[in-house]
C-alpha cells in the first residue's frame, strides 16, 4: 500500500476518532430530567406542602393544600426550554392541557381589560431552562380550605366545595371524592429525552386525605 494512502487512512481515521469521541463526551454531558412527587426531607412522598393563599382578613385565614412533581436536571448541562404537559384520564376519556410551572403562578401573569381578569397565557405557560443539579416544580393540584381566628368561633378547618380544582386550562374539570383518577406528565425540552412521571388519585374527601390520595404507577 503507497505510503500517502497510508497516511490519509490515518488522517481519516483519527478525524473519525476524534469526531466520535467529541460525540461522546457531549453525549454524557447531556441534561437529564428525574420527576417525583414534591417531598419535604426526610418525609415520605404523601407529606405535601400547605401554602397561604388569598388573604388574611375578615378574621379568616385562607390556605391551600398543593400536589406539586419536583423535576430534577441529574445531567451535567443546563436542560433548555422545559415544557410540561398533563394527560387526565376520566372513565376512559383523555384531557390534556399544558401545566405551569410554579415559578410562573396564574396569580403573577394577569390583567384586568373592561374589568375582567385575562390572564397572560404565554407568560404562565413560557418554557423555563433548569440548570445542572437544580429542581423546579410543577403544581398540579390544589385544594382549597380555611378557618376562623375569630374569638370564641369554630376554627377548625372549612372548604368552600366538596372538590378538588385542577390548574387552567382544565380547571372546569373537577377531582370528587371517591372516584378513580389517572394522570401523565411528561416534560419536554430542547437538549434532553422526554421524560414522563405517571400517578393514580382516589381522593376520601377529606382534608387530611388529600395527603394520601396520590401514589406514583
Amino acid at each position: 500500500m503507497p505510503e500517502w494512502l497510508i497516511s490519509l487512512i490515518s488522517v481519516i481515521v483519527g478525524a473519525a476518532i476524534g469526531i466520535g469521541g467529541k460525540e461522546l463526551v457531549q453525549w454524557c454531558k447531556r441534561p437529564k430530567l428525574e420527576i417525583n412527587f414534591d417531598i419535604f426531607p426526610d418525609l415520605d412522598f404523601n407529606d405535601y406542602e400547605a401554602q397561604a393563599r388569598g388573604y388574611h382578613g375578615n378574621q379568616a385565614v385562607y390556605k391551600a393544600k398543593y400536589l406539586r412533581l419536583v423535576v430534577k436536571n441529574k445531567g451535567e448541562s443546563t436542560t433548555l426550554n422545559c415544557e410540561a404537559k398533563l394527560v387526565l384520564i376520566i372513565n376512559d376519556n383523555k384531557y390534556s392541557s399544558p401545566v405551569h410551572w410554579s415559578k410562573r403562578d396564574p396569580i403573577l401573569h394577569q390583567r384586568f381589560e373592561n374589568g375582567e381578569k385575562v390572564l397572560e397565557l404565554d407568560k404562565i405557560f413560557a418554557p423555563i431552562d433548569i440548570s445542572r443539579g437544580n429542581c423546579e416544580t410543577l403544581e398540579l393540584i390544589k385544594l382549597p380550605y380555611w378557618y376562623s381566628i375569630a374569638p370564641n368561633a369554630d376554627h377548625s378547618f372549612k372548604r368552600d366545595t366538596d372538590c378538588i380544582s385542577l390548574p387552567p386550562p382544565l380547571n372546569h374539570l373537577l377531582i370528587f371524592s371517591d372516584e378513580n383518577y389517572d394522570f401523565e406528565v411528561t416534560i419536554y425540552a430542547n437538549n434532553a429525552n422526554a421524560e414522563s412521571f405517571k400517578f393514580h388519585c382516589k381522593w376520601d374527601g377529606t382534608l387530611e386525605g388529600f395527603e394520601k390520595a396520590f401514589t406514583k404507577n
